[in-house]
């Protein structure tokens, strides 16, 4: 190869360019040799590109090999010199090595044996070594310009330049001495120093910003550290984004002509103060346990910290280490951190620092007065707190609001939850359009809102986002056990005041291919043993539950797998664990089963029984507790009894829905062919886009409220098959949420969906999460119906209006001044003319139950049709509160 085809194209062109082998390359030289290998460079190249062969294959930068043309040997196998960046060929050697001693698949190595044998390479022909060596080195400063990670260290740097300089003196007999060598040693490492953390966008660009840091740091003990504090929360505020060049000129960081010449070093200062007191006196006075004051200040205690607690410049940031504590004690790292780490309350620290305070005085201001208030107050809550129980209602809308400030997509989703009648055939083509209208005249509104409103909106989005960062923790499957038992394990450290809840849903452990509507996923042995051992082993226990946690598993109503299910719950040994147990019967509502059935369009034999087995330490004492009394009123009593009756059965229609495509990228794996006939079946063939429950058998949130606060007292729900409704019920109450999700997809999505019923639930009135502010932008305050002016079809195809009755008109105004979703449909009423027309809200339904309200609004109907019974006296349901 080297004398017919290489040697000819490198004469006139100098340079060549085919698939090369890498192990013909020579790894152990180097074009300077003696300068040290960084490996934590490799192990980045690995971490970013390298991961897969498929990933190294999609990203394959070329290998440089330099060759002389008076050596003839150099293109020989195992002599070919690299003189491009030798970290890439290292990371892929590495990586390579890894994969084997993992004892990957067949598979696998044959796709990296294939990825070694054609790498992409280029030869160059050069006269000398010397050549060699300068091509090397501006080849890896052209890299770096775009992949920094490429740049030598410092210290890689003076090897360089030690090693280059003892071959200069041997090879020329003289040895450069005194000044030129100190002051060019100097030059050169401050420069490359430099360029190592901060490349060309270091935010000090003047010897005058750093003057006036100095001059702000008073002579005393405590200079040091306030000098390290300014220069730290400088360079961190501005790696983050929050501070730009323009803001850090000498004049605004010292504050020359500025209010009461107070400038960027004394507003820092300042919240160096306000962290000392946020850590120390005010977190003192919290009723918090010592060990979450303890996890608190250490997440807040200096910028480093911060960066790896929080992720500021991550797009999805991982904040489960705060589904720990409780509600009020994130609201009060929120706060501090928005205060301190953040610029979003620069504004009210400035006013209060012209104005003379010191951190101290700061609850007092009246710019913080107001958050200061509410943290006091959920102090005093958190003492003696009895928790109201509260409906949790499924996301109707996808509200997440677009980051870009061009407001393009400013709420991009537009699909419809559930557009496909032949599966979920409730819901008329008249209704999907009507709501489909509200929806669509939502957005357009939201599109002409003002700045500021648009960015209450965005901040909204944004703490939606970050509330379900701190309650939800979704793990990935991962090739190695002992990676995702290391993920749970670290969750569950910080999980304290109350037991560990371990779910797993048969009908959830994945989807049928065929009938998914009717058929459930099989029992899967294997799986439920996978999940008890990795609990088992994230907690340190090996021959017995620990008192502290409860397996909660349900059948899916096959009687028959009681068995299996039982024998599950072993140890790795397969010896029998210390445990009990209990079974707890679930009977679902007949009629609401039954109207289900004929809506999927099958006639199929009722199946009202499911068993949930409960499963806990030996030596635990099942409590009895009064049972959450919820929108069904079945679920009096207490946790003695081993039935829950009536158990009703969520829309389809109003869950979280996607299409058919979108599903299998959701369950992966997942998907099983289940075999048996089924009796009906849907309307038509699925197609690709056609959109659907994404799990057609979760329970209604109600029940897995019954779970976690009436079976047990639960501080932290891992679920083995994630999907929505247990998330929405866990997050209602303040427990944290670890799923075991089936793909990268199924995560993405499932936080989406979690994000968007956070949002709702922020401007929906008497929630813990409501913004009064942002109800008011959305014009969604409680009671107002208003929807654009249409008319509704017919409700069933074939069949005419009878003669007389007129088309139902919905009351409302134009869509920019009586704005918001649809709320709960309410009674015709008849009007003197015959016609029927929508009855407005009533006030008096606020806070009754379903049951309450239906006997009101049969009142109601009763009275207008003259035939009014004497009114019975009902009172809301809280009226103590």
């Amino acid at each position: 190869m080297a004398q017919t085809v290489s040697r000819p194209k490198l004469k006139p062109f100098k340079q060549y360019k085919a698939g090369g082998n890498v192990m013909w390359l020579d790894v152990s030289s180097q074009p300077l040799p003696g300068v040290p290998i960084n490996r934590r460079r490799i192990q980045t190249i690995i971490d970013l590109k390298l991961q897969t062969p498929s990933s190294a294959r999609a990203d394959q930068k070329e290998i440089t090999v330099g060759t002389l043309r008076a050596d003839g040997a150099s293109l020989e196998r195992g002599s070919m010199r690299v003189i491009s960046p030798d970290e890439s060929v290292h990371a892929l050697l590495i990586r390579v090595g890894e994969r084997l001693d993992e004892s990957c698949s067949e598979e696998e190595a044959k796709e990296w044996r294939a990825v070694l044998l054609s790498w992409p390479m280029v030869f160059e022909q050069h006269a000398s070594l010397d050549d060699l060596l300068w091509s090397s080195i501006n080849m890896r400063e052209d890299i770096g310009t775009s992949f920094d990670t490429l740049y030598r260290s410092p210290v890689q740097r003076c090897f360089e330049l030690m090693i280059y300089k003892q071959e200069q003196e041997s090879s020329r007999g003289k040895k450069v001495r005194g000044k030129e060598v100190a002051m060019t040693a100097k030059e050169l490492f401050e420069d490359w120093q430099s360029r190592e953390e901060w490349c060309s966008e270091t935010c000090w660009q003047s010897i005058y910003q750093l003057e006036a840091v100095a001059k702000k740091v008073t002579v005393g003990v405590e200079a040091p550290g306030h000098a390290v504090w300014l220069v730290g929360s400088v360079q961190y505020l501005y790696r983050c984004g929050q501070l730009n060049i323009s803001q850090l000129s000498s004049r605004l960081l010292s504050g020359k002509e500025q209010p009461a010449n107070k400038g960027l070093c004394d507003l820092l200062l300042l919240k160096q103060k306000c962290l000392k007191q946020f850590l120390t006196a005010w977190l003192d006075e919290s009723p918090l346990e010592v060990f979450q004051k303890d996890l608190i200040r250490q997440a807040l205690a200096d910028c480093q910290e911060h960066d790896k607690n929080f992720q500021p410049m991550s797009s999805e940031p991982d904040l489960s280490w705060m589904g720990g504590l409780p509600r009020e004690a994130r609201t009060y790292v929120s706060f501090a951190e928005k205060l301190i780490y953040t610029c979003k309350r620069d504004k009210d620290l400035r006013q209060a620092l012209v104005g003379g305070a010191s951190a101290q005085d700061l609850p007092d201001r009246e710019e913080l007065k107001k958050d200061f208030l509410a943290i006091k107050q959920s102090w005093k809550e958190l003492t003696g707190r009895i928790e109201p129980p509260s409906e949790v209602q499924p996301a109707e809308t996808v509200l997440v609001a677009a980051e870009d400030e061009d407001m393009s997509g400013f709420f991009p989703s537009l699909e419809p939850l559930c557009h496909n009648v032949g599966l979920c055939g409730g819901e008329t083509d008249a209704k999907h359009a009507e709501r489909m209208a509200v929806q669509e005249a939502l957005h357009k509104h939201l599109r002409t809102l003002s700045d500021e409103h648009k960015a209450l909106v965005r901040d909204a989005e944004r703490d939606a986002r970050r509330h379900v960062a701190e309650l939800v923790k979704l793990i990935l499957p991962a090739e190695r056990a002992q990676t995702m038992e290391d993920e749970l394990r670290e969750v569950l450290s910080v999980v304290s005041g109350g037991g560990i809840v371990c779910l797993y849903d048969c009908k959830t452990s994945g989807e049928a291919t065929t009938a998914p509507h009717l058929r459930t996923p099989g029992f899967k042995t294997d799986r439920l043993k996978k999940f008890v051992h990795l609990v088992l082993a994230a907690s340190d226990s090996k021959d017995s539950i620990p008192r502290d946690i409860t397996f909660l598993v349900l059948d899916a109503g096959m009687l028959g797998n009681k068995h299996s299910i039982m024998a599950s719950f072993l140890t790795e040994a397969g010896g029998k664990l210390a445990m009990a147990s209990k079974s707890l019967y679930l009977t679902y509502d007949e009629q609401e089963m039954q109207s289900r059935l004929q809506k999927l369009r099958s006639t199929k034999q009722l199946q009202q029984l499911e068993t949930c087995y409960v499963v806990t330490s030996p030596s635990k004492d099942l409590v009895r507790r009064a049972r959450v009394s919820k929108t069904f009123a079945q679920h009096k009593g207490t946790s003695a009894g081993n039935v829950l009756t009536g158990i009703p059965i969520p829309p389809l229609q109003q869950g979280w829905c996607a299409s058919v495509e979108v599903k299998r990228e959701i369950y992966g794996d997942m998907r099983e062919r289940v075999g048996g006939s089924t009796e009906g079946d849907l309307s038509r063939t699925r197609g690709d886009k056609d959109v659907e429950p994404v799990n057609w058998h979760q329970m209604h949130t109600d029940v897995y409220i019954e779970f976690l606060k009436s079976e047990t007292q639960a501080a932290c729900l891992v679920d083995y098959n994630p999907f929505e409704a247990a998330a929405l019920a866990a997050m209602q109450h303040d427990i944290l949420y670890v799923g075991m999700v089936f793909s990268e997809t199924h995560k993405n999505l499932l936080l989406k969906h979690l994000a968007a019923d956070a949002f709702r639930r922020m401007h929906t009135e008497g929630d813990k999460l409501y913004r009064p502010s942002l109800a008011a932008v959305m014009k969604l305050q409680q009671g107002v119906v208003a929807n654009p002016k249409t008319k509704a079809k017919a409700k069933a195809e074939g069949k005419k209006r009878t003669a007389g009755a007129a088309a139902v008109e919905v009351e409302a105004g134009s869509a920019e001044d009586q704005l918001a979703l649809p709320g709960p449909e309410m009674p015709e009423q008849p009007t003197s003319s015959g016609e029927q027309t929508q009855a407005r809200p009533f006030k008096q339904l606020k806070g009754m139950s379903p049951t309450e309200m239906a006997e009101v609004l049969k009142q109601r109907i009763a009275e207008a049709k003259g035939k009014a019974e004497p009114k019975a006296k009902l009172e809301p349901r809280n009226a103590a509160k």
